[in-house]
């Protein structure tokens, strides 16, 4: 059901209401596109509008992934990669994800 979280801000602070803001906020940026594709620093900053703390981050990153049994990930070549994609789709290849990088991921993943 809904929720006015302006009327009762509290309820965010609830495992349930708190999980459901981070699934919206999530799926509102499409941040699965990146995720698909390692770009990690990519996700901090849209999340976080920049890179604080991201040390910290990908350390619980890298330590999950081994946990899991998953390779580790090239942080240092995301610019690069993003740069790549960018230039396959006609894009201007500044190594940062916005609309239209996105777009392209979209439509790439929907083909």
């Amino acid at each position: 059901g809904e929720i006015d979280l302006l009327e009762q801000p509290t309820l965010i602070c609830e495992p349930r209401w708190a999980t459901a803001s981070a699934c919206w906020f999530w799926n509102s940026k499409r941040l699965s596109l990146l995720a698909d594709r390692d770009w990690f620093v990519s996700i901090t900053r849209i999340i976080n509008g920049g890179t604080n703390g991201l040390d910290d981050r990908l350390r619980y990153w890298r330590r999950n992934r081994e946990l899991l049994g998953l390779p580790p990930v090239d942080v240092d070549g995301e610019v690069e990669a993003i740069k790549a994609f960018q230039r396959e789709q006609g894009l201007d290849d500044d190594g940062r994800v916005g609309r239209r990088t996105l777009d392209a991921l979209q439509q790439r993943s929907a083909a």
